[in-house]
């Protein structure tokens, strides 16, 4: 029962990692096949061993799911902290722009974040910008850009023209 808890609670922080994780994504370039299909592989490659042990299927949901999320979020975090080379500046233009609502948690939006839409090496990314910047208006955004250990471009700093 103890051991049910505890893996109950290290997927709640699998969870967690997920969502950070989701934000990491988010500044690199990078397919979501990528991604999608390195934790279907380590839910596939841990559900024998898993299973081997004879456990209850709620007990071995979590146990899949937490290690399949735990490979997720390292593939991730190595993805975006660990880079090689030096920065660089690419100007991409902007394909189509709008805003995404963000508030203070009890329901009340008080500022609208800009999102600009480009294309890089054929991968679509949506860019949020910081309350104060009008995208709007122009036709650019300048993104200094770095590699990482895998060779896909990350996202450093924005700005717009």
């Amino acid at each position: 029962m103890k051991k049910d808890k505890i893996f109950a609670i290290l997927f709640c922080i699998s969870i967690f990692a997920l969502l950070y994780a989701e934000h990491l994504f988010e500044s690199i370039f990078m397919l979501l096949y990528i991604p999608f299909s390195i934790w279907i592989t380590a839910i596939i490659c841990s559900f024998p061993i898993i299973k081997k042990n004879n456990i209850s299927k709620v007990s071995s949901f979590y146990k899949i799911m937490t290690f399949g999320n735990t490979v997720l979020f390292i593939f991730l975090f190595s993805s975006f902290y660990f880079t090689i080379g030096n920065t660089y500046e690419k100007d991409f233009k902007i394909l189509s722009s709008s805003s995404v609502a963000s508030g203070n948690g009890k329901g009340q939006y008080t500022e609208f974040e800009p999102r600009a839409d480009i294309e890089y090496i054929g991968i679509l990314k949506s860019i949020t910008f910081s309350p104060e910047v009008d995208i709007k208006s122009k036709k650019y955004v300048t993104l200094i850009l770095k590699k990482n250990i895998f060779g896909f471009p990350i996202i450093f700093k924005r700005t717009s023209h």
